[in-house]
């Protein structure tokens, strides 16, 4: 039997991301462990669409793993022109 320990993170999410924002705002719960992927998953973002991830102010993968603790920003991938 293993348990699952439950952390939380202040999650930001930018531009046309903000509308998934989770109703219960910051601190979010997560399961420690997490992927940014999961938890995008999580939170119904689009599929397919680039983003950027900077945790605690370091860019990072979808394969991320969260401890919880940490500030996660997502923001959709914005092209110039």
């Amino acid at each position: 039997y293993r348990t699952i320990m439950k952390t939380q993170i202040k999650l930001n999410l930018f531009a046309n991301f903000t509308k998934f924002h989770p109703h219960e705002g910051n601190p979010h719960s997560i399961k420690s462990g997490t992927t940014v992927q999961a938890l995008m998953n999580e939170l119904d973002l689009p599929e397919g669409v680039p983003v950027l991830i900077v945790i605690d102010g370091h860019r990072c993968k979808p394969e991320t793993k969260l401890k919880g603790g940490e500030t996660v920003n997502i923001f959709p991938h914005i092209r110039g022109g």
